[in-house]
């Protein structure tokens, strides 16, 4: 019984040792390429190969975003002509999960009345709430891909990336506001 409780003891010590984080791990609180691809290749249910390729110019310009937002949306009714409203969820690294609600302004948008999914990467902020403000379309950058489109917009020093898939939103819409709405 002594020597099958010292083996426990060394198989938990081992077994905890493994799991434990590297200071470099902890220390890492913005998200990868690859991560980023993966966990939104799930959520537009597509090969995450596209994406990867899609991120790749932006990923090069700005680094690693700080976190995202992974969420649905759709033209707004009648009353919000050019627009589209989403909700989702804001995911940063050791923090968690916040609801949030977007709208974006623009043109050529009132026909999306199915949900389609989207992507926002947020950069140097952890807090979805430091975006309450509208982002205007200060250095703006649109790639319409093969598969996906991403728009860049920095303002200031704020720096939102969105994608969606091109075939969900025709190409003559364009987009210029941004703005968050934690809920």
């Amino acid at each position: 019984m002594r020597d099958f409780l010292k083996f426990m003891s060394v198989f938990t010590l081992v077994g905890l040792a493994g799991c434990a984080s590297s200071p470099s791990d902890i220390a890492n609180t913005s998200y990868t390429r690859s991560e980023i691809s993966i966990l939104a290749s799930n959520h537009f249910n597509v090969n995450d190969s596209a994406l990867n390729k899609a991120l790749k110019p932006s990923f090069a310009k700005y680094g690693q975003p700080k976190g995202y937002v992974l969420g649905q949306m759709s033209a707004a009714h009648e009353d919000y002509k050019d627009r589209l409203m989403g909700t989702g969820i804001f995911q940063a690294k050791f923090k968690l999960s916040k609801g949030t609600y977007w709208e974006i302004g623009g043109r050529g948008l009132t026909e999306l009345q199915i949900p389609v999914p989207a992507i926002h990467l947020i950069y140097d902020e952890t807090d979805i709430s430091k975006f309450k403000s509208v982002l205007t379309n200060s250095d703006v950058i649109l790639r319409k891909g093969q598969t996906f489109t991403v728009f860049e917009q920095k303002v200031d020093e704020q720096i939102l990336i969105t994608v969606y898939q091109t075939a969900d939103i025709p190409e003559t819409s364009e987009m210029d506001t941004l703005k968050f709405a934690p809920t």
